[in-house]
């Protein structure tokens, strides 16, 4: 998502404080709205996650993983995470097509750069 991403909130509105076009109010208030539901979000998911630990352990390795498992990117996933060699299948022959060891690299250095601090 780029400079949409909810993690991103305070770059994009910065970048869009320097924009004049129409309909700039109405993106930065979507821009806000998801970058407060992200928050959230990530908020009950670590209670979720202290309160699973409390009362059954077992459960919390679930959530635990459930949460590890989201997109690369977001919190709960560390940029080594994401950055394996991506690996597609042909929808018409069936094949698995590895992606070049190079490429895996340079996708990890991208999402290691442009990660917030």
């Amino acid at each position: 998502m780029g400079v949409f991403n909810p993690q991103m909130v305070d770059q994009s509105l910065l970048m869009l404080d320097m924009m004049d076009f129409d309909g700039k109010e109405d993106l930065e208030q979507k821009i806000r709205a998801m970058g407060d539901m992200a928050q959230k979000l990530a908020q009950f998911q670590q209670l979720a996650l202290q309160l699973a630990q409390k009362y059954d352990p077992q459960m919390a390795e679930q959530i635990a993983n459930m949460i590890m498992q989201g997109a690369p990117g977001t919190p709960g996933m560390s940029a080594e995470e994401s950055t394996g060699p991506k690996v597609e299948v042909d929808p018409v022959t069936g094949v698995k097509k590895k992606e070049h060891a190079n490429g895996a690299k340079a996708r990890g250095m991208v999402d290691e750069s442009t990660m917030p601090e």
